[in-house]
């Protein structure tokens, strides 16, 4: 109530007499009751109100916040997709982070650094981008490998010829993994790197690990090298090995946690990029009868260009991207190098690896044999290596008997072919896949135990067989193999799989499977009960090894070109 008012009602009060008095009082507490009632309800209105406003204002700040929100999420993966190596760029300590996912993070990380430092590119010390850090971890691995094989040729002067031609044989291989990492390095010249651009590095950088470890298995295999050599050397390799070891650990987890463009968004390139096998060549291997003209010509009775198969081959242009055509007429052609028929084997010195060899990238091989004529007793002796990346052998007769077919490196396929051997007839270190093949165990000398690696094929013995073969045993500490949709017969051991040496426990790191197999010898009861071995598979664990998903077969073998099963 207004005191200035309320001045006024006392005073016209106290000035009337007794009863107009009351009658006044009356009135004024009337009009006082009426005031009360009307100012509460004002106050009840502006305290509503300003309730009311205080809502809004509180509700405009929430809807302001979720609109900057989304602003945010829409951002975001916008910057995510626009390159896919910026989602660590913010990190403090990129390096170190990106390091903690390799097996020697001391080493990745220095070593990276310090050549950050000394570039002459260097603009500041810190290291932003994932894919500048993976860059550099190619370029301390491409410089490590050059300076080993340095080492090998200085060290290449002995005089026993088992030692000279297994260091021959390590200078080519390191020099096979100096090509690989400079491919690595090429590939990630592109601006958005696909899923299989990143497959290709996976597979380069493992080729390059395994040439450094069969050099270093080479050298041990043979008593003629010395220990000491053996040692100078496993030192001189030990920073090549850590540093591929790093890079290969470095391309595989980075775009695991990075799922920008790599995993979504092919990149836009040459059609033989990926289609190695153009539609060009599909007639090479779909027709009967090939009536391509080949570049070079190779028959016996001197009807072609050359007599022999190396003659021919070492004619085949170097380094080019144009596939090379050589037909070889009808006959057995003895030789040492890529073809038909040796006997070059362990016990005249010569190391399984230098046995016989493929190299060239996207080599094609049809309707032709590989032989070695070494025989039982001369123990290791390749028919055929193959370290070809994206190699096909369709419709090939590989004959041997230990180690008949060395599939070193790489992504191989095998569509109906025939291998017969004794003792680990099928070993390397490739992802290979074998579909519609035959594989033939011969009988083995005494007290040998036949192994090989298969998929999709069948079984079938070679002449007076026997022995219980088995269908392989781990070469390493991460041998991976799976037995699928394949009939297997009552000759194979009951056990399935037997390890490296006897009376030892196969590494838990290993992953043997089988799975679908049909036929008497497919029964499972008494197979081995090893922890890296597995009984059974889902239908998602075997799809991870058909033809699409274990060699990226889709954008490299054109259905057109040769028969093969994509997918399981």
């Amino acid at each position: 109530m207004d005191t200035k008012n309320d001045t006024f009602k006392r005073s016209t009060f106290n000035g009337l007499d007794q009863q107009e008095g009351e009658k006044t009082c009356k009135s004024s507490a009337d009009n006082l009751e009426s005031i009360n009632i009307n100012d509460f309800e004002e106050e009840e209105y502006w305290r509503k109100t300003r309730k009311l406003l205080i809502i809004i204002v509180i509700s405009s700040i929430i809807l302001v916040l979720l609109i900057i929100c989304a602003i945010i999420g829409i951002l975001v993966p916008m910057q995510t997709k626009s390159n896919s190596f910026s989602v660590l760029n913010k990190d403090r300590d990129l390096p170190k982070t990106i390091c903690n996912s390799t097996l020697y993070k001391d080493s990745c990380y220095s070593r990276i650094y310090s050549l950050k430092m000394s570039s002459s590119k260097n603009i500041g010390s810190n290291l932003e981008s994932p894919k500048e850090i993976f860059m550099l971890s190619l370029q301390v691995t491409l410089n490590e490998l050059m300076k080993l094989e340095s080492s090998i040729s200085q060290e290449n002067d002995e005089n026993d010829p088992i030692t000279k031609n297994t260091l021959d044989a390590c200078d080519h291989l390191i020099q096979d993994a100096i090509d690989n990492v400079n491919m690595s390095i090429s590939s990630l010249q592109h601006d958005k790197l696909s899923t299989y651009d990143v497959s290709d590095i996976q597979t380069w950088l493992s080729t390059a690990i395994t040439d450094q470890q069969m050099c270093l298995d080479g050298l041990m295999e043979f008593e003629n090298v010395s220990l000491s050599l053996q040692e100078e050397m496993k030192t001189s390799m030990q920073n090549a090995t850590e540093f591929t070891s790093n890079s290969l650990a470095i391309i595989s987890n980075l775009f695991s946690i990075i799922q920008g463009p790599v995993y979504r968004k092919m990149l836009q390139v040459e059609e033989n990029h990926f289609n190695l096998i153009g539609w060009k060549h599909r007639r090479l291997l779909e027709a009967e009868k090939v009536n391509l003209r080949p570049n070079l010509t190779v028959a016996k009775d001197s009807s072609g260009n050359y007599r022999t198969i190396s003659e021919a081959v070492n004619v085949v242009p170097k380094r080019s991207n144009q596939r090379f055509f050589i037909y070889v007429k009808e006959g057995e052609y003895e030789e040492h190098m890529t073809i038909v028929s040796g006997s070059l084997n362990y016990a005249d010195g010569v190391a399984t690896y230098d046995s016989g060899t493929f190299i060239g990238r996207g080599f094609i091989a049809r309707d032709i044999g590989f032989k070695n004529k070494a025989g039982l007793t001369k123990l290791q002796a390749v028919a055929l290596r193959s370290s070809s990346d994206k190699s096909i052998f369709y419709r090939c007769y590989i004959d041997g008997y230990q180690d008949t077919l060395y599939t070193h490196t790489n992504r191989q396929y095998y569509r109906e072919c025939i291998v017969t051997g004794t003792v680990d007839f099928i070993l390397g270190n490739a992802a290979a896949v074998f579909q519609n093949c035959d594989l033939q165990p011969r009988q083995p000398g005494p007290g040998h135990k036949t192994s090989f690696k298969i998929q999709e094929c069948s079984i079938s013995t070679l002449g007076n067989f026997s022995a219980c073969p088995f269908l392989g045993r781990p070469w390493n500490n991460y041998s991976t193999t799976i037995v699928m949709k394949m009939d297997i017969q009552g000759i194979i051991d009951p056990a399935g799989w037997i390890t490296w040496e006897p009376d030892t426990i196969a590494p838990d790191t290993i992953f043997f499977a089988e799975y679908k197999n049909t036929g008497s010898g497919s029964a499972l009861d008494q197979r081995v009960t090893w922890p890296g071995y597995r009984r059974s598979i889902t239908e998602e664990e075997a799809e991870m090894f058909s033809v699409e998903h274990f060699i990226q077969g889709s954008q490299w073998i054109n259905e057109e070109n040769v028969k093969f099963d994509l997918r399981m």
